[in-house]
């Protein structure tokens, strides 16, 4: 009976006679055939939950034009409550108005005191698109909220890492990113209302 050398691996590839001759990849593992295409789809198929999450705050959250909230009341249209009780911010070099601050506003009189600026405790919002800014009033002051949820989401994400390579060793990685995939379905359809 023959024994192979170990000149020879998968597919009677050989190794090269002299170590810096390069080896073809190709030549070690094979070529393209069903079971690397099976692989590659499966792989891109489990990843898609993930991606969504990572990308949830890029379209969840985009940046709605937002003003100060006209009182309870007050019939002024928004060309009037922009031009007479909202000061005017620079933004890129264009004057706007501001997004987080408006005038004093005396509410028995309906006088402005255009001296002082005084920062909003409630906003209106365009019309034209909705997201979670506008739900939850993450603007001015609250705008920190975004950059620390998305912090702490990738902090969290790095803890799974290390933890599911360590379940892996344990379990195999089949298993865990089984695991990990009914996890991540676990605490998305409690939100499936926000979609």
């Amino acid at each position: 009976m023959k024994h192979k050398t170990s000149q020879t691996i998968h597919n009677d590839a050989k190794l090269p006679e002299n170590k810096s001759d390069p080896v073809e990849f190709t030549d070690i593992v094979g070529g393209i055939g069903r079971w690397q295409v099976m692989l590659l789809l499966t792989t891109m198929l489990s990843g898609l939950p993930i991606a969504w999450n990572h990308l949830g705050m890029a379209f969840l959250a985009f940046p709605v034009d937002h003003w100060c909230a006209r009182p309870n009341g007050m019939n002024e249209s928004l060309e009037t409550w922009f031009a007479e009780y909202l000061p005017n911010d620079q933004n890129e070099g264009k004057p706007q108005h501001s997004r987080c601050e408006m005038f004093a506003l005396n509410q028995s009189t309906d006088e402005v005191d255009r001296s002082k600026a005084v920062p909003c405790n409630t906003w209106e919002f365009s019309t034209g698109y909705y997201s979670l800014i506008e739900e939850w009033h993450v603007v001015c002051s609250n705008d920190w909220m975004l950059s620390t949820s998305q912090s702490v989401y990738m902090l969290g994400f790095l803890a799974a890492v290390l933890v599911s390579g360590q379940i892996a060793d344990l379990y195999g990685r089949h298993p865990t990113m089984m695991m990990n995939i009914v996890i991540l379905f676990f605490f998305l359809i409690p939100r499936i209302h926000n979609f």
